[in-house]
């Protein structure tokens, strides 16, 4: 286990994650194919500080990306009628973002660079993208899609080999 692994699992069992993962930059998938979905089916395309296209072009998103050595990978679990309703999905996820953004605070006081990518930013109710530049005290979660890297991919890997893995039963 690393330095910074350890420091991470000294308050990670401190919120409601099921899983994480400690993995690298290099594990990441980079992909055209999850931007199409942001463009085609996602209610927040391009009305959101943190989602595409105002958070730039996949080569810009891989370039803020690679800044970072280290990923840190965690799940929590929300329940929905229809998991393939994106809208549905988009509304419950409001616990999600609440953990994401208490999770980075942790990192930024323990490592001082931190950047979440998550399901996107819904700190407030309604997004300022249409009159006002907006990061709540650094708290802006961006979406996953900021790097449309293929999570199933990564994880169905790791599962079998991740360094660390935690499950709560």
């Amino acid at each position: 286990m690393t330095e910074n692994e350890r420091i991470i699992e000294e308050f990670i069992y401190d919120y409601p994650v099921c899983e994480f993962y400690h993995i690298t930059k290099d594990d990441l998938v980079f992909s055209d194919k999850v931007r199409y979905i942001c463009e085609h089916e996602c209610d927040h395309y391009n009305k959101s500080w943190a989602c595409p296209p105002v958070i730039g072009s996949i080569e810009e998103c891989m370039k803020e990306c690679d800044e970072y050595d280290n990923v840190f990978l965690f799940t929590t679990v929300a329940e929905v009628a229809d998991p393939l309703n994106l809208t549905e999905t988009l509304e419950a996820k409001g616990n999600h973002e609440k953990v994401t953004r208490d999770i980075l605070k942790e990192f930024k006081s323990r490592f001082n660079k931190a950047m979440a990518l998550s399901t996107g930013c819904m700190i407030c109710k309604k997004c300022a993208f249409l009159y006002q530049p907006i990061d709540k005290v650094g708290l802006k979660c961006y979406t996953v899609r900021i790097a449309t890297y293929l999570l199933d991919r990564l994880v169905l890997s790791r599962y079998e080999k991740a360094r660390h893995h935690y499950e709560r039963a």
